[in-house]
């Protein structure tokens, strides 16, 4: 007859077993999930991202409202780009991560005006997206100081150090 301890050594044995499997198989899934290829795309005429870009820039100053996407309650991050391309008849996903996820991936020397650019906030990859203006300014919806829509640039420690990619809207 086996004594409690050995049973007990046993069941801690198994129950970390049975973690580290779980622990592996979730790590297999979230890099399966991550790898992306990337796609050189030029589908976006240069008349529409001026469009684009334009009314974009209008909405600057708009208050930040998490979960809201329009100019009367205001823009989270996800809600103005949304908000912004779907006034040029384009259906892109409704939040940051959908949209690194959905949207082909561009390469970022290849980058242009209207692309969306997304961003890894703290631990959580792909919580920020905002619009590409070129010279490496972008208009985001931002939640820190400016609490507003407001252009920024890529090329700060703050937002480089973050940034994730480039995402290109396709009709």
């Amino acid at each position: 007859m086996k004594s409690t301890h050995t049973i007990n050594s046993n069941m801690r044995f198994y129950h970390f077993a049975v973690q580290g499997l779980a622990a592996l198989l979730v790590i297999f899934i979230l890099s399966s999930c991550a790898s992306k290829p990337t796609t050189k795309i030029t589908s976006r005429s240069d008349d529409v991202s001026e469009e684009i870009l334009s009314y974009a820039l209008s909405l600057k100053g708009t208050p930040y409202r998490w979960g809201k996407s329009s100019p009367d309650e205001g823009f989270d991050c996800s809600g103005f780009v949304w908000h912004v391309y779907r006034q040029y008849g384009y259906s892109i996903p409704r939040t940051a991560a959908q949209i690194a996820y959905q949207l082909p991936e561009v390469e970022t020397q290849d980058r242009r005006p209207g692309d969306l650019l997304v961003f890894n906030l703290g631990d959580k990859p792909f919580a920020h997206v905002g619009l590409y203006l070129g010279n490496d300014s972008f208009i985001h919806a931002s939640s820190g100081k400016a609490a507003s829509v407001t252009v920024s640039n890529l090329d700060t420690p703050y937002w480089w150090g973050r940034f994730a990619g480039v995402r290109r809207p396709l009709r």
